[in-house]
């Protein structure tokens, strides 16, 4: 043990080292990490969705997002703090967003997991869709956009 304290006071330089890696990394990311939003420790602000394993996530949408949840809010959970990218579906499906989170890009790594995120008119979260089921709104039924001789859109 005196080797170990000899070799940390001589190497002052090396111990500030590892000691500001140690404080960032801590910080960034906290070893106990409440991941359950019912939680009162649960902070929104570091939620990842690399921190939860799929049937984690599953259990921990429809606790983030009841329905009547705003779509900004969705939006600031999955994509900005989650690392998820969105695309409008609303030309196929009606209210459609689908939320896409790849963990690696690499050719090795599982397959992208997809949130499909239904809104109201207003948009509110209307159903919520992960894993091939319906998880928020279960009896929710899609409805085609509403769509012009020519395939366009109408609103």
């Amino acid at each position: 043990m005196n080797k170990v304290l000899a070799f940390f006071k001589t190497h002052k330089i090396f111990t500030g080292i590892l000691i500001l890696f140690l404080l960032v990394w801590f910080c960034y990311s906290p070893p106990i990490k409440p991941t359950n939003p019912s939680n009162p420790l649960f902070v929104e602000s570091w939620f990842r969705i690399r921190d939860y394993s799929g049937t984690a996530l599953q259990r921990t949408l429809p606790k983030l997002f009841p329905m009547g949840t705003p779509k900004a809010y969705v939006d600031l959970m999955l994509v900005e703090r989650g690392g998820a990218s969105a695309t409008d579906q609303t030309m196929f499906v009606h209210g459609k967003y689908a939320y896409i989170y790849q963990p690696i890009s690499l050719w090795f790594t599982p397959d992208a997991w997809r949130i499909d995120v239904y809104y109201s008119p207003d948009n509110k979260v209307e159903a919520l869709n992960f894993g091939h089921e319906f998880i928020v709104n279960e009896r929710y039924k899609p409805q085609d956009a509403v769509k012009n001789n020519d395939g366009v859109k109408i609103k």
